[in-house]
């Protein structure tokens, strides 16, 4: 039997200028002893060290994946949901929370804004965002959005953990990019939605520095252009993410709504090369170089399809990274 599957610019002014990104701790989010103290009660015991020492083993990097909807749900509006799962992640050591289709009316609401910004901050966490799924429309290659409605994605992070390489400076700049537009699209005239992302240093426990960790957040096309899609990430994949760059290993994970289910032809090339992580229906998933556990997702007694479903079939998607210390 087939195991469970085998397993940022834009425009946030709004929301730095309110302190949704401000520092959890004394200027510095999080101090480096604060940091220090938890990696070490993060990763497993081992050594470093040289010659014939073995190597450090993996540390885990917990990341969960959800489409969140834009709308209210049963009485309940995205933040509500955002906020719910910041404080279930504080609980249960999630690291990085990538999420599709937050609305855009957050950005523009400054009471939203604040109640979101004293959840990611009082948790310890911080935030990056872009505000569309769309890159501005390219006069001289003018491709158009496959789809009318845009909304946000977000990422909100540990920064003990992990921190962006290239943090957010400017505040109309949100710390998330796209990714390669040029490599999705439909035909010569439609913009398929691409993935948008950041490059983490991975905080390693015991002085061991820092790793790579490149994460891209997805919110695929629907309907008939998303299988094709799925083959130009594969594709982009390929290219850009899985190769070693400067000489060293690099992890990579790709996460979101994938709108295509686990067990197509494309999705099943995916499985072949790459540790995969979704649901029973297929529709949400984790992709990655690094070794993958399914946690909090198969616990009984955590209740996940009741307590973070959206809409639909979209329930968030925990799992784990096990990532290697950098090599000398």
């Amino acid at each position: 039997m087939r195991s469970p599957s085998l397993m940022r610019t834009a425009f946030l002014a709004a929301l730095l200028l309110v302190g949704a990104v401000a520092p959890a701790q004394d200027g510095n989010s999080m101090g480096r002893q604060a940091q220090q103290s938890e990696m070490e009660k993060r990763a497993p015991d081992g050594g470093g060290g040289s010659g014939n020492t073995p190597p450090p083993p993996p540390m885990t990097v917990r990341i969960v994946t959800w489409n969140v909807h834009p709308t209210s749900v049963g009485g309940e509006t995205p933040e509500d949901r955002i906020i719910r799962l910041i404080q279930f992640g504080q609980t249960h050591r999630i690291d990085i929370m990538a999420l599709q289709e937050v609305p855009r009316s957050l950005f523009n609401d400054q009471a939203r804004l604040q109640r979101l910004s004293a959840a990611v901050t009082g948790a310890g966490y911080e935030l990056l965002a872009i505000r569309n799924e769309y890159p501005p429309i390219d006069y001289n290659t003018p491709r158009r959005p496959t789809a009318e409605r845009q909304n946000a994605y977000v990422v909100i992070y540990n920064p003990a953990v992990v921190e962006p390489q290239q943090p957010p400076f400017d505040p109309t700049d949100g710390g998330l990019a796209f990714h390669h537009p040029e490599a999705f699209q439909e035909g010569a005239l439609l913009q398929a939605r691409p993935p948008v992302g950041t490059v983490f240093n991975v905080h390693h426990p015991n002085n061991q520095g820092d790793s790579v960790l490149r994460l891209l957040s997805w919110h695929n096309e629907a309907g008939t252009h998303a299988r094709g899609h799925v083959e130009q990430l594969q594709q982009e994949i390929q290219n850009e993410l899985e190769p070693p760059r400067i000489g060293r290993h690099e992890d990579w994970v790709v996460v979101g709504d994938f709108n295509v289910q686990d067990v197509t032809a494309e999705m099943q090339e995916l499985d072949r090369d790459y540790q995969v992580l979704t649901h029973d229906d297929g529709i949400d998933h984790i992709i990655t170089n690094a070794p993958l556990n399914n946690v909090i997702n198969d616990d009984p007694a955590l209740n996940i399809d009741q307590q973070f479903r959206s809409t639909g079939r979209h329930l968030a998607l925990f799992g784990e990274l096990l990532l290697s210390a950098p090599r000398p």
